[in-house]
This record gives C-alpha cells, sequence and structure tokens, in this order.
C-alpha cells in the first residue's frame, strides 16, 4: 500500500513538473539590415556546444539586427540546450520546417552597442543573424528536409513575406521561444535574396 502511494505521488509530482517546464516567451523587434561577408567566430549566444567549426563558404550574408527587452542570453541558458533562429513564411505558425536557420549572435559591431534604448524607452539588448544571399545554399537545404512538399513549401515562400523568430528547447521539455517578425526580404529561386521595395 505504501508503495502505491509513493507511485502515485512520483506521477503527480512528474506530471506538475512537466507542466512548470513550460515554454519561455520572448519579444524581439527587427532594427536594422546590413551585409557581410563572413559570419562572425565568436560573439554566438549559448551555441551548440562540440560542433566542429564553422564552414564559411556561403557568403555573402544579409545580417539582420534584432532587439529585445529580455536578457535573451541569460533566459537561452536556462531554458535551452542552445539558441538558433529559423526564417520562415510569416503565416507558418508550426514549428518544424525553416527555409534558413543558425546562430543568434550578440551585436558587439562599431555602429551599435550591445546594449542600448529600445524605441519603447527601456534598456534593449542587440543580436543579428545572417542569411546567405544565394538561393543555391537555401535549394539545398529545402532539397534536404525529406517530408517536406518542396514545391509547395517554396511557392509559399516565394509569395509570403518572411520573418525571423529565435527559439531553442531542452529535452526535459523546457523552451524559450520569440514573436515572429516580418523581415524586409524576399526570396527567387534564381536570384536568392533581396530587400522588398
Amino acid at each position: 500500500m505504501t508503495i502505491l502511494r509513493v507511485s502515485q505521488w512520483g506521477v503527480i509530482i512528474i506530471t506538475f513538473l512537466s507542466l512548470c517546464s513550460c515554454t519561455r516567451h520572448v519579444t524581439i523587434s527587427i532594427t536594422g539590415l546590413s551585409t557581410t561577408d563572413k559570419i562572425p567566430e565568436s560573439g554566438q549566444v549559448h551555441e551548440y556546444p562540440n560542433l566542429p567549426e564553422k564552414d564559411d563558404q556561403l557568403g555573402p550574408y544579409y545580417v539582420l539586427y534584432i532587439e529585445s527587452e529580455d536578457d535573451i542570453p541569460k533566459l537561452a541558458s536556462e531554458f535551452t540546450h542552445h539558441l538558433y533562429f529559423s526564417l520562415i513564411p510569416c503565416s507558418q505558425a508550426e514549428s518544424g520546417y525553416e527555409l534558413w536557420g543558425g546562430g543568434v549572435f550578440i551585436d558587439s559591431g562599431e555602429n551599435s552597442v550591445a546594449s542600448a534604448i529600445s524605441s519603447t524607452g527601456h534598456k534593449a539588448n542587440r543580436y543579428k543573424v545572417h542569411i546567405p544571399i544565394k538561393a543555391e545554399p537555401i535549394i539545398q537545404l529545402v532539397h534536404g528536409i525529406g517530408a517536406l512538399d518542396v514545391k509547395s513549401y517554396l511557392g509559399r515562400v516565394y509569395k509570403e513575406d518572411l520573418c525571423v523568430r529565435i527559439g531553442g528547447g531542452q529535452m526535459g521539455g523546457g523552451a524559450l521561444l520569440s514573436n515572429s517578425v516580418k523581415t524586409p526580404l524576399h526570396f527567387d529561386g534564381e536570384a536568392g535574396f533581396s530587400v522588398a521595395p
């Protein structure tokens, strides 16, 4: 009888803990766009551990600058195994497929400081993500997703606005997820990315 009570309490406690390890939501906005030839060698926020050195043969890149009043590095270390961004059609609510993704970096460039005042007047932290300008790596990535209807997905990408979001998760159930923010980018399967008028 005692063993049964302990088992019942164990199930209740495990259920409670799994419900408590919920998703932490953060708010981001896009504050700028530039280009670069390479992804930085350092400054990635909560990166995937033990990856081999980055093969940076995909440049040049568009650099999207992201701002958040949330302390994303601190939250990423608490709620994720590693932090990443996803570039997706804006209508895509589900997780899983992405047009492009990668690491999130602290923006410490000469034209920016790592923290500043946001448009709402609060302290904000600045980050950046890198997206190859050329079409080839994007098309290769999309074709490498086994269960994806590539023709339909790319048709959707060509017609829609593109959004970026950041996030990550842990095997234990915790997760970090931002809102999706419209980018100024448009994708064409031949030319790659361009800035939408």
